[in-house]
């Protein structure tokens, strides 16, 4: 990877029912583009408490935070040449029915 990375915001949702909630939350969906894996977006909530001029610093906060702890658990076994699927349970690809299929 280059390094050059590009967070974008899409869209910014105020006031919206979020699962599992009973109070609105605010939404934001970034676009993260890099140059070595296909562009994806991420939906992040912040609570309503938070006020409309701190919504998206506290999104991209709880961004930041997300992306550094996927990163961290993606590169759990980098350098590791003897673990693979086998035996790296991360690396194992799940069943449609077994633990967390449908």
């Amino acid at each position: 990877m280059d390094g050059d990375a590009i967070v974008r915001i899409t869209k910014v949702e105020h006031g919206i029912a979020r699962p599992g909630f009973a109070e609105p939350f605010h939404r934001m969906t970034f676009e993260i583009v890099s140059g070595d894996m296909d562009p994806f977006t991420v939906a992040i909530w912040v609570h309503q408490a938070f006020p409309d001029a701190e919504v998206e610093h506290t999104a991209r906060l709880f961004l930041a935070v997300s992306l550094r702890e996927a990163a961290e658990a993606a590169s759990a076994s980098v350098g590791d040449t003897d673990e693979g699927p086998e035996t790296n349970p991360v690396a194992t690809p799940r069943s449609p029915t077994g633990p967390g299929g449908r």
